[in-house]
């Protein structure tokens, strides 16, 4: 089931990262372009990281998401190369919207990857929100649906070892661009 849902969490970004970057206008034009995101997140516990960066459209360090009407699905997706990679997936999300969002519904359905935790497998979402708090349109790139959001999360997240270990991670983000299907 984990390597099922880590599987579908790569899928789904680099899917999403396909269609944005497909989405980015090298035109000097700012209202045709991606907005860069800022993105904080601070991990605690068996494994610490900090992270505070902005990312640039297109860069190496990426940020997308895509909502899923079939399956209720909204997910973000932060990543840096092969390094370490935060997936936030909800199945509650109606709309992209403002409001919260569970990160355990179903539950280990969001994923942190950290290629220095020593965890092969990652850590999974135990429990936690999403919350966005700034929904607004990507015009005139995009969908009239596409939005930008902004907001912040919380969540504990577990490993399968015996004994498992645990993080918690908060962080923030602006401007991420959410591509509706």
């Amino acid at each position: 089931m984990k390597k099922n849902l880590l599987t579908f969490a790569l899928f789904l970004f680099l899917a999403n990262l396909f269609m944005v970057s497909s989405c980015n206008n090298d035109d000097d034009d700012d209202d045709t372009t991606i907005r860069s995101v800022e993105f904080t997140a601070n991990v605690t516990g068996d494994f610490t990281q900090s992270i505070d960066v902005t990312i640039q459209p297109n860069g190496q360090i990426g940020a997308v998401g895509s909502y899923n009407t079939v399956n209720n699905a909204l997910g973000i997706n932060f990543i840096e190369g092969a390094t370490w990679f935060i997936n936030l997936l909800t199945f509650n999300a109606t709309e992209i919207n403002t409001g919260t969002y569970s990160l355990a519904d179903p539950a280990q359905s969001s994923v942190y990857f950290n290629s220095g935790a020593g965890v092969a497998s990652g850590f999974y979402s135990a429990s936690g929100n999403l919350n966005i708090t700034k929904s607004e349109s990507t015009s005139p790139i995009g969908k009239a649906t596409d939005r930008y959001v902004s907001g912040n999360f919380n969540g504990v997240f577990t490993t399968e070892d015996d004994p498992p270990k645990t993080v918690t991670i908060n962080g923030t983000f602006e401007d991420v661009y959410i591509v509706h299907d």
